[in-house]
């Protein structure tokens, strides 16, 4: 699994100054792990989580992983089908199907359910919530890559997968499709929305679409359509960690739930006991882009988008004391921050723990998907969207 965390390590180092104050004062909702994991007691409260869901409509369940996680983290797979756009390689799409199914099976061992979404995951939750709400199917696959055009084309793909799921079951208008999304799977979040709208930004993101040659033509032709569909049901949103970047487009039939791992107000000294909650989600802002193959396309949404590649709008953000709160086009807000305290800091007996402590926490940005977190999620998507 290919993560650099350079540019967001360079921009710490200047960060490390008395004063400065990380997060936010306000109070976390603490985390409660209730029964062992796949015991009876923790299968009946999993089965009536899914019969409360099923009440209020929820039809279709996707799970979308964030970034480094995927398929094609660093973009050379899909690079590798655009020297053949015209399909002259029969054998080619097969080569570059069998490539990503193996680079994930990889991301999988070793980031296994640490800020991964795994098969195993699942599989569980969907068994006990009722498989006719999702099954392992819908742990939806991006590419992964830490790029603006990585992220759009995350943004096409899970729309051709909603339209389509939506289509098959004939979900209909007043029905339901939950959605939780792990880091930067909430700005594939916020595109779907974006492009929803169809507002000025909208109306950009689709030219840039059709501008590039890095999107397949059957995708450009189809997208509108996917769209047309999904405009119909309402679509409810829950992040998990996600870095505050891209704004949302408004629309009467979804909502937002973004959930962030947090401890009270400290100071970055704490990341070696992953002390104040993620840093990942503080890290990840505008600027923390990689390069990538397609160069003119994130250029261009840049200056759609945010800086995706800029280091001094990395240290400028990094600057801020406090959570950043998701907003719409218009720089009003979406939805407060739920913190949650997941207790994932070092506790053990050493005053100062190994830097792999912190490193095996994904720097407090993995336990969102962990095994052990799925009962109290669920709860807590349940109770604030389906009470």
């Amino acid at each position: 699994m290919k993560c650099n965390f350079l540019p967001y390590f360079t921009a710490l180092s200047l960060l490390f100054m008395p004063g400065y104050s990380f997060g936010t004062n306000a109070k976390s909702i603490e985390f409660y792990q209730g029964p062992e994991i796949s015991s009876d007691a923790w299968g009946q409260r999993m089965r009536a989580n899914g019969d409360n869901l099923k009440q209020h409509k929820v039809r279709q369940m996707f799970l979308v992983h964030g970034t480094f996680v995927g398929d094609d983290p660093s973009g050379l797979i899909n690079f590798l089908g655009s020297v053949d756009p015209h399909h002259k390689l029969p054998i080619l799409p097969g080569i570059i199907q069998g490539l990503k199914q193996g680079q994930k099976k990889l991301t999988d061992i070793i980031a296994r359910d640490g800020g991964n979404y795994t098969n195993e995951y699942a599989q569980k939750l969907c068994s006990t919530l009722g498989n006719d709400i999702c099954d392992v199917k819908d742990n939806f696959d991006w590419g992964s890559g830490d790029y603006h055009f990585a992220r759009l084309d995350g943004a096409l793909k899970l729309a051709q997968r909603i339209a389509e799921k939506i289509t098959e079951k004939q979900i209909s208008n007043d029905d339901r499709v939950l959605l939780l999304g792990h880091s930067h799977a909430g700005q594939v979040f916020a595109l779907l929305t974006t492009l929803l709208e169809d507002g000025e930004k909208g109306k950009q993101i689709k030219k840039a679409i059709i501008k590039s040659n890095k999107v397949p033509e059957d995708r450009k032709k189809r997208f509108q359509g996917d769209l047309d569909i999904i405009k119909g049901v309402f679509l409810d949103f829950v992040t998990f960690g996600t870095p505050v970047r891209y704004q949302w487009g408004r629309n009467d039939k979804w909502r937002l739930l973004p959930v962030i791992n947090h401890r009270a107000n400290s100071t970055l000294l704490g990341i070696p006991a992953v002390k104040d909650g993620d840093y990942v989600q503080q890290w990840g802002v505008e600027g923390t882009d990689l390069p990538s193959d397609t160069l003119a396309d994130n250029k261009l949404l840049d200056s759609i988008l945010d800086d995706g590649l800029n280091p001094g709008a990395l240290i400028g953000n990094l600057n801020e004391k406090g959570r950043r709160q998701p907003k719409y086009w218009d720089g009003s807000p979406v939805h407060e921050n739920v913190l949650v305290d997941y207790h994932d800091n070092y506790q053990g007996p050493l005053p100062i723990p190994l830097p792999t402590y912190s490193i095996g926490k994904v720097f407090g940005h993995g336990v969102y998907t962990t095994n052990k977190a799925m009962l109290f999620n669920t709860g807590l998507i349940i109770k604030r969207f389906y009470p």
